[in-house]
Parts: C-alpha cells; structure tokens; sequence
C-alpha cells in the first residue's frame, strides 16, 4: 500500500491506484478488514479503496448491514446512490424482508428507485414472500409506472396461466 504513494499522478496512476484498492480487498473477500486497510492506507488509496469496498459487497461479504450504512457518509454525494444499490442487493441476498423494509424507509425518488431496482434480481417469489410476510409494500410507493409495469408483468405474474393448461 505504501507504493501507492509513489504512482505518478495521472489518469494512468490513477488506474493503477484503483487497481490496488481492488486487490488489497482480494475481491471482497477481505471486506472484513475493511476498518483495518482503511486506517492503513495512504490518503490517495482511501477513497479508492471505501469506492471498490461497496463495489464488491455481497451477501457473503456484507457482515452488518447497519455498518455499511454507517459507512455511506464515506463516499462522495455522487456515489451515494450506487452505495445504497449495493447494500441493497447484498442485504436481499441475505434477508430479503429487512432489506425491503429498509429500501421503503428511503425517501421516495430516483435513489429509492434505484435500491428497489438493484433488490429485484433478488426474485419475484422472494418479494410475493415478503409481502405475504407482512413486509412493507413491494415495491414502495409510489413507484412510478416503470416499476409498476415491471411488476405486473405477464412474465412475473401467473394469472394469465389457465389452471391444469400448463400456459
């Protein structure tokens, strides 16, 4: 970390000072030393290093999400949004509900949107549990009619299926 330091200042430097936060985290799988290589790490690798840690969140990685929001100050205002897809995400790998619930908490706008959109790869069925479960409206009103429509499309949605007709 420390040759980081010694890079030159360039658009060719820079890549290779994102190149270093990327390995120092291996992938994400030292995401659990995060706090540790952060209080390490020279000035010019710490937000490279706070950008690659949200980017390789995931659900085997992610160990509180409460900390992880914690950490959304960490990253610059332009940041935030894609910080929040990807907590987002990985919490709906791990507890589809919670992270439902938490996706709702947000202010409406194009950031909740873009947390409600990250969480839906998550699986329909997951959401229709959540929702039987008890869990907040999936996806949190008001959703716009993008959202809607994904929704309730045919492809999600069985009730154009002919009981016994297997169409």
């Amino acid at each position: 970390m420390r040759l980081v330091a010694d890079l030159p200042r360039t658009p060719e430097g820079d890549s290779l000072v994102q190149s270093v936060a990327s390995s120092v985290l291996n992938g994400g799988q030292y995401l659990h030393r995060f706090n540790n290589l952060l209080e390490q790490a020279p000035e010019r690798l710490r937000q490279p290093l706070i950008d690659a840690a949200f980017d390789f969140l995931r659900a085997d990685t992610m160990d509180d999400p409460q900390r992880w929001i914690a950490r959304l100050s960490l990253l610059p205002e332009a940041s935030r949004a894609r910080g929040i897809e990807s907590i987002a995400r990985a919490w709906a790998e791990q507890t589809p509900e919670e992270a439902i619930g938490w996706v709702a908490s947000l202010a409406p706008g194009e950031t909740r949107n873009g947390a409600s959109a990250a969480i839906a790869p998550s699986g329909p069925r997951k959401m229709h549990t959540a929702q039987r479960s008890g869990s907040p409206r999936w996806p949190p009103e008001p959703s716009g009619t993008a959202a809607r429509d994904r929704w309730s499309s045919p492809s999600l949605n069985n009730s154009h299926v002919k009981p016994g007709s297997g169409r």
